[in-house]
């Protein structure tokens, strides 16, 4: 079974959780940690609490990270003087637009081995969406992979699952495929799973790049 082979059955796999676990609009917790949780919560809580951006001082050479991408999304112009001095090659400007960033790198409330943090958190259309991103550029991971991170990365939230691509990514491409093909598996996840699309809409000399969030 090739790559894609097996990407269309976790997408097919993750098609039926989505209509077990969102039955009548309501998330049915215990099947999504049956489903995708092969871990136990810790006891030891996490600490959520943002203080202030790091990536101008000692973070510039993780900046294509997704963790980084997103911390800059969420504090570009909260600070100015630590924009300034940010040793980023592109800093990421939010303009505005419909869908509001309200946090990143969301942890659970307990630590769970090998589970992550939500990359951002959005608001749109009065809801709360928490939505897993991938970097723009030298990033393969499947569409299926983020789909599957979102609904286990939301389980304990009060938040709707979502993904959040980068417009001409490997990951948006994907999803052009799967719509050219009509996937059926795609289209069901997509009746559960808010996908979003990260669209630059200019950049200066500065090495500023303004982007929009929208639904895809």
């Amino acid at each position: 079974m090739n790559q894609k082979e097996k990407e269309l059955k976790a997408l097919h796999d993750l098609a039926e959780i989505c209509q077990r676990a969102y039955r009548d609009e309501q998330k049915d917790v215990t099947y999504l940690v049956e489903k995708l949780r092969d871990k136990e919560p810790s006891n030891i809580p996490t600490h959520p609490d943002h203080k202030e951006c790091a990536g101008w001082y000692n973070e510039h050479n993780k900046e294509t990270d997704e963790q980084q991408i997103c911390r800059c999304m969420f504090y570009y112009g909260k600070n100015d003087d630590n924009c300034h001095k940010c040793h980023f090659k592109r800093k990421w400007r939010h303009i505005e637009d419909n869908v509001d960033i309200i946090d990143y790198e969301t942890p659970m409330p307990y630590k769970i081995e090998k589970i992550g943090n939500i990359d951002l958190c959005l608001e749109y259309d009065k809801k709360i969406y928490g939505a897993e991103v991938k970097p723009p550029e030298n990033n393969d991971e499947t569409i299926s992979r983020m789909v599957s991170e979102t609904l286990t990365y939301t389980i304990d939230f009060p938040y709707l699952p979502a993904i959040a691509v980068f417009e001409n990514s490997n990951q948006q491409k994907r999803i052009d495929e799967l719509d050219s093909l009509n996937n059926c598996d795609f289209e069901i996840i997509r009746r559960y799973v808010q996908v979003f699309i990260i669209r630059i809409v200019g950049q200066s000399g500065e090495g500023i790049v303004d982007y929009k969030i929208e639904p895809y």
